[in-house]
């Protein structure tokens, strides 16, 4: 078998496409993938060495041949029970990155012999143990190993690699459940299906290509009832969404608002009542006011030896009213907030109407006041 690095053998038979040593062997290191990967890119792209593969899902055995020969995903491991009839398992790895409660951004690594814990009701984020080298007419899908969907977890939606994609993944993963959800570092996370497109590619011919095996499915997981699933994620234990939990919180929060809300209004009725009452006692107390300020003014007119007097009292008197309408226009204006609307129209309209009278009698007061010197004039001494 020729190095890794050597370039395709040429075609004994002369009709023109590239020839490349069978590999029999998984690569070993990251960078023998490359260099096998490389093989079927760059200036060589598109080059399919299995051209008799047909555009289709491929089957375990297919799916072990493109892995040998193009490292089209590193590492790869078929020994351990990680490769079904038709996807491939793969862990977690790299890094575990989440946001907790106070919206600070966690990242740590992934250890083979270590756990990640996803919070409960959460969306965290895990990165995958194997690096992709996808030739152009190989795409990828994938989906959460079922164990952990038997278990309440959720994968993040679009689980497709496109063709020609090299680099490791991010997986999304939603934990729905009302308990934290730990994951090893060495079980399975997701199960993969790789599908070769029908994208048009250059034949490239490998020589003394391996037989590969398929791998069935295995017997004991067929006609199995709902318990033997659960049985195999959770022993039974109960699968609890935190959605309830959180609606019933919710709801619960709510109602405390609404009575709250209830309370308060009643509160605020009873207050602006009150406040209501003792503006319309005082408007009134002005009007009888105002009757006894008329009085005066009446008794300067009639009682010309007396009107001095009264009429100061009298000019006195509507000083105070006008000083007790400012005091009461204040208070109405600071209840707006909480009266109700034609309540306060009216109290505003009285208090228009008490303005207008308190002017007509300053305005009569001091006819009468003027007059009053006159008549003192007239009578007076000569």
């Amino acid at each position: 078998m020729l190095p890794p690095s050597d370039p395709p053998i040429p075609n004994a038979e002369g009709n023109g496409l590239p020839t490349f040593p069978a590999e029999t062997e998984y690569a070993l290191t990251d960078d023998v993938a490359e260099i096998r990967s490389a093989r079927y890119q760059g200036d060589k792209l598109d080059i399919d060495p299995f051209p008799d593969i047909p555009p289709a899902l491929l089957s375990s055995e297919h799916i072990k041949a493109y892995v040998r020969q193009t490292g089209m995903i590193h590492p790869f491991d078929d020994d351990k029970g990680r490769l079904k009839s038709a996807s491939y398992e793969v862990n977690a790895g790299g890094r575990f990155i989440y946001w907790d409660e106070a919206g600070c951004k966690k990242s740590v690594p992934v250890a083979k012999d270590g756990t990640i814990t996803l919070p409960a009701n959460s969306i965290s984020f895990v990165q995958i143990d194997i690096t992709f080298r996808l030739p152009q007419y190989i795409a990828v899908r994938f989906n959460l190993r079922i164990t952990h969907v038997h278990r309440g977890l959720l994968l993040g939606t679009g689980p497709l690699v496109d063709p020609g994609f090299h680099g490791t993944l991010l997986i999304p993963l939603h934990n729905l459940t009302s308990d934290e959800y730990t994951i090893r570092g060495d079980e399975g996370l997701i199960w993969m299906e790789f599908t070769k497109t029908s994208h048009p590619s250059k034949h490239g011919i490998v020589t003394n290509r391996p037989v590969a095996k398929f791998d069935p499915t295995e017997p004991r997981k067929n006609n199995q009832p709902p318990e033997y699933y659960f049985d195999r994620a959770s022993k039974n234990r109960p699968i609890r969404s935190s959605i309830p939990g959180v609606v019933a919180d919710a709801n619960s929060k709510a109602q405390e608002a609404v009575d709250a809300a209830t309370r308060a209004e009643r509160t605020n009725k009873i207050f602006v009542g009150g406040g209501l009452l003792a503006v319309a006692g005082v408007v009134v107390g002005l009007f009888s006011f105002f009757e006894s300020v008329k009085a005066n003014v009446i008794a300067a007119y009639n009682l010309a030896s007396t009107v001095s007097v009264a009429a100061t009292q009298a000019g006195a008197d509507a000083k105070r009213a006008q000083d007790d309408v400012k005091d009461v226009r204040a208070a109405v204006d600071a209840m707006a907030a909480r009266a109700p609307a034609e309540e306060l129209q009216r109290l505003r309209a009285q208090l228009e109407e008490t303005r207008v009278e308190v002017q007509v009698l300053r305005r009569e007061l001091d006819r009468a006041i003027a007059r009053s010197g006159a008549t003192k004039n007239d009578t007076g001494p000569r």
